[in-house]
């Protein structure tokens, strides 16, 4: 990858409930990665290719970030990435320096 990846955490209230990090990263993006649940939270407007998560996704990463690398990425994760998440999978796999987090407050701190 080229540019760092941004992870953003998205709650059930989709895009409402985002901040204007969050909704700058998505709006620049030029590949949003995500369930259809979560790509399903952005409005019409937020222009990015939309590429839903392959199953399994763990051992589909690898391809997946070099077929997309070149561009700025965006990946779409359940409120705060780095709890039990994607955001600490592809920390593993790309490195702390190539991977920016945006969190959204976790089920756990919700409750």
């Amino acid at each position: 990858m080229t540019e760092p990846l941004t992870v953003v955490g998205i709650g059930a209230d989709g895009w409402a409930g985002l901040a204007g990090p969050a909704r700058a990263a998505l709006a620049s993006a030029q590949v949003v990665l995500g369930s259809p649940r979560h790509l399903g939270l952005l409005p019409a407007d937020v222009g990015g290719e939309r590429v839903r998560w392959p199953s399994p996704m763990v051992d589909a990463l690898p391809a997946l970030l070099g077929r997309y690398g070149d561009r700025a990425v965006c990946v779409l994760a359940s409120g705060d990435p780095m709890m039990h998440g994607v955001g600490s999978t592809l920390v593993r796999l790309l490195g702390v320096d190539r991977v920016r987090v945006l969190p959204h407050p976790s089920s756990v701190s919700l409750a």
